[in-house]
């Protein structure tokens, strides 16, 4: 009889988990949103016959490299949808996926905001273009509805922290900031009670990047984040 070849126990190897996208989508909120910035800067420093204190955002899309401005827009897109990726697992409730809801239809809006180059600002109210038309649709519905999403999934996320803890009561103040924006800004704006473009609307959109990088961050940092590798069995006899 041939010898019997002993079985040798195999060592059970770590089970791969599946990675948490969240931070990843959270990263790209940030960088996407300081993108969006760093090119309106870019599209301003390209065209220095405009003051850009007076000179409306969507005006520098026909200026000189005008691509800067379209490239910043849908940079502040690729922000909403990376913001929407982070938070889609850990928001809930009505108000959360409303929220989500808005959200997403804003990210639609502002790539429409790109896409459909605004008229001169000299064009004649009868004379305007349905892609002028469409840009004005989408540019001020997504200006509208950042805040009402900010307010809604911010407020939804922070329940999801523990009561009374210093990050829950942060995120209830970070809801309120692309609305506070929006109150001191661009209502008084449209009231005729400060210049209409320019600086006001500048100001509006630093606070809707401080909310995208706040919540990004604080995203990131939510407890019970999944480890890329399950622990190791206990050894024998361990």
């Amino acid at each position: 009889m041939s010898p019997t070849t002993p079985t040798i126990p195999s060592t059970p190897r770590p089970e791969l988990v599946t990675s948490d996208p969240r931070p990843v989508a959270a990263r790209v909120a940030i960088t996407a949103i300081l993108a969006y910035q760093a090119l309106s800067v870019a599209a301003v420093v390209a065209n220095p016959q405009w003051n850009p204190l007076t000179r409306q955002l969507s005006e520098y899309a026909r200026g000189h490299q005008g691509w800067l401005q379209v490239a910043a827009f849908l940079a502040s897109a690729l922000s909403y949808a990376a913001l929407f990726v982070a938070l889609r697992p850990h928001v809930h409730g009505a108000a959360g996926r409303a929220g989500l809801g808005i959200l997403l239809y804003c990210v639609l809006a502002t790539i429409g905001v790109g896409v459909f180059v605004t008229d001169p600002m000299t064009t004649p109210p009868g004379a305007v273009s349905i892609r002028g038309t469409l840009h004005v649709v989408f540019g001020l519905s997504a200006l509208v509805l950042v805040p009402v999403a900010a307010l809604l999934l911010t407020r939804s996320l922070a329940r999801t922290h523990p009561t009374r803890s210093p990050s829950r009561r942060a995120l209830y103040r970070i809801a309120f900031l692309p609305l506070a924006g929006f109150a001191l800004i661009w209502v008084p704006e449209v009231a005729g009670l400060i210049r209409t473009g320019g600086w006001p609307d500048r100001v509006l959109f630093l606070t809707y990047t401080a909310w995208v990088i706040a919540v990004a961050v604080r995203t990131t940092r939510r407890p019970g984040r999944s480890p890329h590798r399950a622990p190791h069995p206990p050894a024998d006899g361990g």
